[in-house]
Formats: structure tokens, C-alpha cells, sequence
């Protein structure tokens, strides 16, 4: 499977503009990525002046900085200083923490039909770090590191 001329000018422009992590991955999966890009960018654009996709909500134990290093999402990226992509099968999400709060820049419908089970931010994680044994040293250490990974 071969990508057409739009597929390769968008890579080719998505590449110089933070989507190298794409170099890796199969025709099939980069045709996905570009187009949930390009659909991103799309709506974006329509939508310009409205504040119709940011998803504000405050989030205890969720870093998008430690999620990123930890490898834990293929596909995720810091684009600048705190600011991330990931792309997941056909959907692109740029997010961000800001005082307390993560910001997703999505419609409400598909956080919660995607982004809130992908990044598991239904569960509660404080009450998971307080169930770890004062006594084990090495899981409280482990905990305080990566408090801000979801599984």
C-alpha cells in the first residue's frame, strides 16, 4: 500500500511540525494518523475563535510529562514546553496542565467515549497510592517517582 500525494504533502508538513514520531509506523497506521491529523486541523480551523473542544478538568496523579517518558503511549509527543499529541488509532488529541487542571482540546462526546478510558481517568489513583505499605520502601519510592503515570 502506497500513500497518495496529499498523504505524503501532510506527513511531509506534519513531520516539520512535530509528528516525527510517525517514522516508525506501518503505511496502514500512518494513513490512519495523518487523517485523524488532518481531520484534528480541520475542525480546528471551522471552529476558529470558538472554544467548543477544550476539555478542562482538574486531575490528581495525571502528568502528561511522566505519561510521555514513561513510554506507557506509543504515540505521544511533547509538540512545546508542556504541551502534548497523541494520536490513538483514528483520533489526535493535543493536551495540556495548566494550575491544577488538564485541558484536552476535544469535543466533550469523544473524551468521553475515548480519551477518559484511554488515559483511565475514572479511577482513582490517590486511593491506590495510599493503600501501598508505608513499610515497602521500594513501591513508595517507585510511587512517588511516577505518581502521575496512568496504567
Amino acid at each position: 500500500m502506497t500513500l497518495s500525494g496529499e498523504y505524503i504533502d501532510i506527513l511531509q508538513n506534519g513531520y516539520r511540525q512535530g509528528m516525527g514520531m510517525l517514522k516508525n509506523v506501518s503505511i496502514p497506521c500512518l494513513k490512519i494518523a495523518v487523517k485523524a491529523k488532518v481531520e484534528y486541523n480541520k475542525t480546528r480551523v471551522s471552529q476558529k475563535g470558538a472554544n467548543t473542544h477544550m476539555i478542562t478538568i482538574k486531575t490528581d496523579n495525571f502528568d502528561p510529562g511522566q505519561i510521555c517518558d514513561s513510554g506507557q503511549c506509543f504515540r505521544m509527543k511533547e509538540l512545546q514546553d508542556g504541551i502534548y499529541e497523541v494520536i490513538s488509532r483514528d483520533r489526535y488529541l493535543r493536551l495540556w496542565q495548566q494550575g491544577g487542571q488538564t485541558i484536552f482540546d476535544c469535543r466533550q462526546e469523544e473524551f468521553d467515549s475515548y480519551w477518559q478510558a484511554y488515559f483511565d481517568l475514572l479511577n482513582d489513583y490517590g486511593s491506590y497510592l495510599e493503600k501501598i505499605n508505608p513499610r515497602d520502601t521500594y513501591l513508595t519510592q517507585a510511587a512517588d517517582m511516577a505518581k502521575g503515570v496512568r496504567i
